[in-house]
């Protein structure tokens, strides 16, 4: 058995024979094969070249401003970068802030998918850039938690299937890209209600069945009251956004750990890496289990 000095000597002198007597015998193939190495290589130095120019352009656009779509708080001091999807949540969402900490940042349907896209063509979406310029503290291995412009990153999507999926390709980008946010708690989601629960003149807002019924079992009984499904935050105005989302006296936060973001890189790479056997088991084995079909 050879260690790793001696095995690296060992393969090249054996692999080199080989390849001389191969080449004497196929020179038409080894000449498609050199074809192919310089393609390989210049296809490289291309991706290198652009990977480059798009960190420099992304300093640039760090020391030039900040992106024009985003509400940016009034403080400088313990402020949140909240995370909206929608041009009218995004509305509602800049009315009902908190001007002195909250900031607010518009997403426009799905981000890319880390697992499907280059580090070169994450860094040209709009939306990506736009949150890597707010947070200004680098990305990846140069992220350096100090520089963070932000207190906490707090992503506000919908109670729905569609919301969970934004959820989870933005977690997906933090915990690829942002990582000591997560570790030292930096990241949350929103949770906006799902039901609300009018008695007399109160209304409760809970954020699931569980909590539905549980508050349902404290209330007297013959007590009457009407149970109403949320709408989105979209369709909501901004005082019920602040009531039920936004308010800091009022909100409900998850804060994220490293277990939930681990868990949303698992599920993507499991549901779209490159490996289909375990995509296919994973479906065949929870088909029948599905509740909410987004189609």
């Amino acid at each position: 058995i050879l260690d790793n000095e001696k095995m690296i000597p060992f393969v090249s002198t054996n692999v080199q024979a080989g390849l001389n007597e191969w080449s004497k015998t196929n020179p038409v193939d080894l000449q498609k094969l050199c074809k192919w190495f310089k393609e390989v290589i210049e296809l490289r130095m291309k991706s290198d070249k652009e990977r480059i120019k798009l960190s420099s352009n992304f300093v640039a656009s760090s020391l030039s401003g900040l992106p024009a779509k985003y509400i940016k708080p009034n403080s400088r001091h313990n402020t949140e970068l909240i995370i909206v999807e929608g041009d009218s949540a995004f509305s509602s969402a800049r009315n009902s802030r908190d001007h002195a900490t909250q900031g607010v940042f518009p997403i426009r349907g799905k981000i890319p998918n880390v697992f499907t896209k280059s580090e070169a063509d994450i860094l040209k979406n709009e939306e990506i850039s736009g949150i890597l310029t707010i947070i200004g503290a680098g990305y990846g291995k140069k992220f350096d938690l100090n520089k963070c412009k932000v207190e906490r990153v707090i992503i506000m999507a919908d109670a729905d299937p569609d919301g969970a999926h934004i959820r989870t390709l933005l977690l997906t980008l933090f915990y690829r890209y942002f990582r000591p946010l997560i570790e030292e708690g930096h990241i949350y989601a929103a949770q906006p209600p799902l039901y609300s629960i009018k008695h007399g003149k109160n209304i409760k807002y809970v954020i699931d069945e569980e909590e539905r019924d549980s508050y349902l079992s404290t209330l007297p009984e013959n007590t009457k009251y009407e149970i109403g499904r949320m709408k989105g935050l979209g369709e909501m105005n901004p005082e019920e956004l602040r009531e039920t989302t936004m308010g800091i006296e009022l909100r409900t936060l998850k804060q994220i750990k490293m277990e939930d973001a681990i868990q949303a890189d698992e599920t993507f790479q499991l549901l779209m890496g490159e490996e289909v056997e375990p995509r296919r088991k994973f479906i065949e084995d929870n088909a029948l289990n599905v509740l909410n079909l987004d189609i």
